[in-house]
């Protein structure tokens, strides 16, 4: 979809970059699966993303800060 946005004199003519924000799917869990963080985040890339809403597997909220930091190391 965004391969064909790009194509358009609309996105040729545009005077501001465009983020392009998703969600991942399932909560994600830096801290405990690195890889397969790294990887869910080069396919976010691939599809356009220029920023990810991030959804972070958690228990408690020092679990959850713990998790922020850990994918901000990996980002």
């Amino acid at each position: 979809m965004l391969a064909a946005a790009r194509e358009t004199d609309a996105w040729a003519t545009r005077d501001q970059p465009l983020d392009v924000i998703l969600q991942n799917d399932r909560p994600l869990d830096p801290g405990g699966e690195p890889d397969r963080v790294r990887e869910q985040l080069s396919k976010y890339e691939a599809l356009g993303a220029t920023a990810l809403a991030a959804r972070l597997a958690h228990h408690s909220l020092e679990h959850y800060c713990h998790q922020m930091s850990a994918l901000a190391e990996l980002a």
